[in-house]
Formats: structure tokens, sequence, C-alpha cells
């Protein structure tokens, strides 16, 4: 069982997409080791892939060989303005599809077909196997429907809109659409209806005026976040304005992670920051390996964390890692009571013990809590496990960081406690 499972592992990693556009392929793949991001790429190149979108099906719409592991993707092929969707068939072999539609329309006395993309923008998906893809020339949002064997697309319908350049679907089945002008709209998808939700749109786009925007996202809990040339605006669910920072230029992508962190794209300097759900600054991942062309789009696939970036000629793949940072202790004069902060940069179960100078455990002061990433503070009140002081001139604390992504991603921290 255990070897089955690592097999399964190996054969994601190696091609968690891949994409046969006009005979060529797309793959991801690539190395994580807490500081830079190690890209390898693959022989073969993709023809001009500008955006991707992966997620995670529900378990009665993917087939029963699927692991939670397994990605369902889409991406463009701007080249050739085409759009493909990839998944696992039996024995986790990949198969690629091209999104393909026939619709019908009546123009004044005759009829006219449509059976392809004009200028394909951008793509995203549902968790019940919609496609929704923002046709920029032809002022609309196309959406299909996957069959129940994903071997096939069914063409449903679409919602009209000047210039639709980017588009992502919460949870709540509301698609949120971004125009060439820099307005969004919103929409709630109910089967072939988009009713459109006027409120919201207005309250979002009163604080987008005059502003360059370059991507948009939505977090697992409803919230949204706009990336402008200059900042990053959050939203809540309901389109309050809850917090905004300041980036320098460069980036041109945004994607959110399942526990609410925040990742942005630089194509510029080819790195990846993170930050955290209160928009904390955690980190900057560098990007290193052979890259062509420019850095255009970044995909989360939920709940396992894994990352997929993309250039116009290749792309990679890898996972998160967990790394405990800027951890301190600081003597409280007025409280008898210590206080050590920590930062993590993944969402983890920490522990935090109290060790003597042969580094036994004297109490455990935190065990196993769920945190979420950024800077947290934890209390001390000197006593031991028994609620007797400690003493002596060499006393420890240990931080556990085990990322919630995966287990096995640990990080271990211990720091001396001034005496």
């Amino acid at each position: 069982m255990e070897l089955n499972k690592k097999i399964i592992f190996c054969i994601l990693i190696v091609s968690l997409y891949s994409a046969k556009a006009t005979a060529k392929s797309f793959e991801l793949l690539g190395v994580y080791d807490k500081n830079k991001i190690r890209l390898f790429f693959p022989t073969f190149k993709a023809e001009e892939i500008s955006r991707i979108n992966c997620i995670q099906l529900d378990k009665d719409i993917r087939p029963g060989s699927w692991t939670d592991r397994i990605p369902f993707g889409a991406f463009i092929d701007k080249k050739n303005n085409k759009v493909f969707y990839s998944y696992y068939g039996s024995f986790f072999n990949k198969k690629i599809k091209e999104v393909k539609f026939e619709q019908i329309e009546e123009v004044g006395s005759y009829k006219k077909k449509v059976t392809e993309f004009l200028s394909p923008e951008d793509v995203c998906l549902s968790r019940r196997g919609d496609i929704f893809v923002a046709d920029s020339l032809q002022d609309r949002i196309f959406h299909f429907q996957l069959d129940s064997g994903l071997e096939k697309n069914i063409y449903k319908s679409f919602i009209e809109f000047k210039g639709p350049v980017r588009c992502e679907l919460d949870r709540k089945n509301r698609l949120f659409v971004l125009n060439k002008e820099g307005r969004i709209k919103v929409f709630l998808v109910q089967n072939n209806n988009y009713i459109e939700s006027l409120s919201l749109s207005e309250k979002i786009n009163r604080y987008l005026k005059n502003k360059n925007i370059i991507d948009l996202s939505i977090s697992r809990r409803g919230d949204i976040y706009v990336l402008t040339q200059n900042e990053i605006l959050r939203f809540s669910r309901y389109g309050q304005l809850s917090g905004r920072i300041k980036v320098e230029n460069g980036f041109v992508g945004i994607e959110n992670s399942y526990y609410g962190d925040v990742y942005i794209l630089n194509a510029d300097k080819r790195f990846i920051r993170k930050y955290s759900l209160k928009l904390e600054a955690l980190k900057d991942l560098y990007i290193e390996g052979r890259i062509e062309g420019e850095l255009k789009d970044i995909s989360i696939y939920d709940s396992f964390g894994y990352i997929a970036v993309c250039s116009l000629l290749n792309g990679a793949y890898f996972g998160m890692g967990v790394q405990l940072e800027n951890i301190s202790f600081r003597r409280l004069e007025r409280k008898k009571s210590d206080l050590l902060e920590f930062k993590i940069t993944f969402a983890s179960d920490i522990t935090v013990e109290i060790l003597d100078e042969r580094k036994k455990v004297l109490r455990k002061i935190m065990d196993s809590k769920k945190l979420l990433s950024g800077t947290h503070k934890v209390y001390w009140d000197k006593k031991d496990g028994s609620g007797k002081n400690v003493t002596g001139n060499k006393i420890y604390a240990r931080v556990t960081a085990k990322g919630r992504y995966s287990m096995s991603n640990t990080d271990i921290k211990v720091v001396p406690i001034e005496s």
C-alpha cells in the first residue's frame, strides 16, 4: 500500500500537467527547498501558454480511481487561440482535450455558426466540472460543462460583457469577470442562468476607478483580492474594502491558497511573493532554472498546496514547504511571564515546548495547535508541567511546525531563553 502511494505521488510530480497543443506538450515539474524554487523544464514546448488554472473536482464528479491529490486543469494556448483541459483516465494516464463548442445564434434573417474562440484571455473552473472562458474579441464569457466521464465538454451558454480579460469563480458559484476597462461584474451562476449582482459589482468598482488592474483572485472563504499595478486590494465577500498593501511594478498574477495565503508572481525579477491572510509579507521565493519567455500566470491546486507557474514557452510545478522564522523571546517586565514570538510561512500544526539544559522537556505550552501563516505570540509563565517555577541559567524553547498541506513537511527550531 505504501509503495502504491509512492508510485502515485511520483507520477503526479512528473506529470501534473501535460497538454498536447499542436502536437507539442506542456508539463510542469520543479523542486522547492524553502528558500528558492528550482524549476526544471521539459524538452518539448507548448504554444504560448498564457493562462492556467487547476482545481480539485468534487468526489462525485471525478472518476473513482482519482485520489484527492490529482488535479483537474485547464490552460489557454494563446498562439492558436485554443483552450484545453487536462485530467487523468484509468491507471492515471494523462488525457488532454480541446474545449470545443458549436453555437448557433440568430443574426438578423440568417443564422451564424460560431465554432471557435477568437481571443481567449482567461479560463476558470468549478469543482463540478464547469469551464468558463473569457473571450475579449467576442465580448463574451463562454460556459461549458464536462460530461460524466470527463471525455467531452458540452457547450451551455454565454454571458455578454464587453472586453472580458479575467474570470474567477468562487465556491458559491459567483463568477467575477474583469474587462479591459478595469471594471468588474459579478454573476451568480445557476445552471444556464446568470444573475448579475449589481450591488456587489458597484461596491468593488467604486475603489477601482483610474487603477491599472492586472489580475484578481477569490479566496476559499470568499474574499476578493485585486492586483493593480502598485497595490493589492482585499474586499470582503460583501464588497467592503478590508485591506490594502503597496507592491512594486512587475507583478502579473495573484492567487490564493486553501488556507488563505496570497501569492503574487513577479515577471520582471522572476520570483513569487507570499502574504498571509491579513496581507503580512511572509517570504519572497526566487525562481531558478532555465526560463524561456515572459512569466505569465500562477495557479494553486487546493487543498494540497501545489503551485504551478508558466511562461509563454514553458512552465513548472512545485510543492509548498514549511519554514519557521523570526523566533524570539521577550521578557515582559510588568508581567510574570515571557513572550515568545515566531512567524510561520505556511499553515501548520504548532507545538511549543520548554526544555532544560539537557534538552529535556519541562513543559509543553502549545500542543499541535492549528495556526495560519503569519506572526504568532505565545506566553509562558515560567513554570514547568507540575506548576513549579523553572530555575537555571540554560532554558530553551523548541518550536515544531508541521505543515498542514503535508505533515512530512516539518521545521523545528530551538532557541535559548534569557535567564
